[in-house]
């Protein structure tokens, strides 16, 4: 799967995503901002020296030279510290990522399964255990990176009624439907997890101004995603959620995985996930793979429970 465009330099929705991505780390972006004011002090006495001995008869050419030269040195520091900002920064976040993935997921997959040890669950509440890993997961790495109203969903499957069964987290899950959805109506669910299809994920940056690539991905499920997220969500990130690899007894059979469900995150800003960049889709992709025994428990226990 190639990579999705990025948003452009000049374009109003790039600053847009510095501007809030700023925002959600003030104190890391001020930090890093401190030592480039002095440089930017320097460039500016420079500049205002190479002006002034330009002018004057007087002055002699190596101060002039020299001017020059402490110019070009003052712009290369600049460049610099750009560089090491940025490494800072990206440093400082990835600690963070480290930290939600041991404390915010993987601690509470680890008490999930001591609790799954002690008895028989029954569906609502492997379900509620489910809804809690998502709201933190939601809670600390989404909402915190990104924007505060970001939304996550898992639409998990049951093969023996074709329907999907959503648990929604964020700022406006109560507004959105909680029934359960045939397959034929989740176009989302088809474009990531069709049969001879299998994306690793979905990311629509501007859903009232798809550009070619997303075109592209989502097919000829275009029109019908477009329509059902009107009023809805603007900007979307979806991922499948399957199971481990199924392996048949003879060397010669084909293993397979199964589509548990999805997961999705969505906003109502356009461009509100930025330019997401691969490292961080593998991070998501990470938890999206975590889900996939809780998830199988659910609709492994929904369908016990059915019987």
């Amino acid at each position: 799967m190639r990579k999705h465009a990025k948003i452009k330099l000049c374009s109003k929705n790039w600053w847009v995503d510095k501007y809030n991505l700023g925002l959600t780390n003030k104190s890391t972006y001020i930090v890093a901002f401190i030592p480039s004011i002095p440089v930017v002090f320097g460039l500016i006495a420079d500049v205002r020296t190479i002006f002034i001995s330009s002018v004057d008869r007087d002055a002699k050419h190596i101060i002039i030279i020299l001017c020059f030269f402490l110019f070009i040195y003052g712009i290369i520091n600049l460049v610099l510290i750009f560089l090491i900002q940025r490494t800072g920064i990206r440093l400082g976040r990835e600690k963070r990522n480290y930290r939600v993935m041991h404390k915010d997921v993987v601690e509470k997959i680890r008490d999930y399964r001591a609790w799954k040890k002690a008895g028989d669950a029954k569906p609502s509440e492997i379900r509620e255990k489910v809804r809690e890993i998502l709201l933190s997961f939601n809670d600390n790495y989404m909402r915190k990176m990104h924007r505060e109203e970001v939304s996550a969903t898992i639409k998990y499957n049951n093969i023996k009624e074709n329907k999907l069964y959503p648990i929604r987290v964020g700022c406006d899950c109560n507004e959105r439907s909680y029934g359960e959805e045939n397959y034929n109506d989740s176009f989302v669910y088809r474009v990531l997890c069709e049969p001879g299809r299998k994306l690793r994920y979905l990311y629509v940056k501007d859903i009232n101004n798809p550009d070619k690539y997303e075109y592209e991905v989502m097919g000829k499920y275009s029109n019908d995603i477009l329509k059902r997220s009107k009023d809805k969500y603007v900007t979307f990130i979806a991922l499948p959620i399957r199971a481990g690899r199924i392996v048949g007894d003879s060397s010669e059979d084909i293993s397979v995985r199964s589509d548990l469900g999805i997961l999705g995150f969505d906003l109502n800003d356009a461009y509100g996930f930025g330019n997401l960049e691969e490292h961080e889709l593998e991070f998501i992709s990470c938890f999206a793979d975590m889900l996939s025994e809780p998830v199988q428990d659910l609709v492994d226990a929904q369908q016990l429970y059915c019987n």
